[in-house]
């Protein structure tokens, strides 16, 4: 039987002792201890090399590749985050998706989820680039991000890189199956205009579980906007205070469901087979949902609160 050799990590990975043996390492930044087998070749079953390396799962001693041992989640702690309320964690967020895009395949049917566990992130943005992409906090209120600069220098908090709407270019990139679930934003880091969440070229998403608290929030900013490209998502258990959909080609937003939604204020443009399900909207906004160009737009359930006018309706189609 393999025997396991017990090593400990703290600034650098100390010298391997038993060539060829699986180790055990205490990762400083979470105080677990990990399992690395050695390997051979990396996931996308090419050979290993130096260049594949990346000291968090991967590494290598005496001429021997290992990759840390876990399922289904990374965590983005092991690639450095704080969570502390201090430390501007965005290079750790950018390295702990770059090796979830390199770690993609076509044959992988479950891709790994980012797990951001608790404590207050500050962040410049976060911004993925690849199918599958999956987040998950350990609730609204437990993992908070804070964002830099009132996001001076991001299109949004979180948001996909592609921005070219046109889906007929050549290796056009759309993204597929996203999850972002049981996270929380300081609403104050949020810029003028800009939003905690921001999804475009989006197909089969969920949201859940994402809360904003709507006391703070200003009027001129968003927890939520959607444009073009986006198709078949459910939003679910989420307070955004003021959500904005906006289809610049018409129609190109379709097939939303909105499941126990509270806001204070809607507004809706170009979109097609939107459903608001048992949503709560109430604020100081005098105008709760605005709906324009819009067509097969549901209301069922819900609760429409505070004096103003619940419904405004702009163009042809409602």
């Amino acid at each position: 039987m393999m025997k396991t050799i017990k090593i400990y990590l703290f600034i650098a990975f100390l010298p391997f002792i038993c060539k060829g043996q699986n180790i055990s390492i205490l990762d400083e930044n979470t105080s677990e201890k990990f399992n690395f087998q050695a390997v051979e070749f990396w996931h996308d079953g090419s050979k290993m090399n130096d260049d594949k390396i990346d000291n968090v799962i991967y590494l290598k001693n005496n001429g021997l590749y290992y990759k840390r041992i876990f399922q289904g989640k990374v965590n983005v702690k092991w690639f450095g985050a704080n969570g502390d309320n201090k430390t501007n964690d965005t290079e750790a967020f950018r390295k702990a998706l770059e090796f979830l895009k390199k770690s993609r395949t076509p044959s992988q049917l479950r891709p790994y989820i980012l797990f951001v566990p608790r404590g207050d992130y500050i962040v410049d943005q976060v911004v993925w680039d690849y199918d599958g992409f999956k987040m998950e906090g350990e609730g609204p209120f437990s993992t908070m991000f804070k964002f830099t600069n009132k996001m001076k220098n991001a299109e949004a908090g979180i948001y996909p890189l592609n921005k070219d709407l046109n889906t007929g270019k050549k290796d056009f990139q759309f993204y597929t199956n996203v999850t972002i679930k049981d996270i929380g934003c300081d609403p104050s880091t949020i810029g003028i205009g800009k939003s905690f969440i921001l999804l475009r070229n989006t197909y089969n998403f969920t949201l859940r579980n994402i809360n904003l608290n709507n006391d703070t929030f200003d009027e001129l900013k968003y927890g939520f906007i959607i444009t073009d490209n986006s198709y078949t998502g459910s939003i679910e258990n989420c307070e955004f205070p003021k959500v904005y959909l906006n289809a610049k080609l018409p129609w190109t937003i379709t097939t939303l469901n909105f499941i126990n939604l509270r806001s204070t204020f809607i507004d809706l443009k170009n979109s097609l087979g939107i459903s608001f399900i048992q949503a709560v909207v109430q604020g100081p906004n005098k105008i709760k949902f605005n709906i324009e160009g819009c067509y097969s737009i549901t209301i069922m359930n819900g609760v429409i609160e505070d004096a103003g006018t619940y419904l405004n309706f702009l163009g042809k189609k409602f």
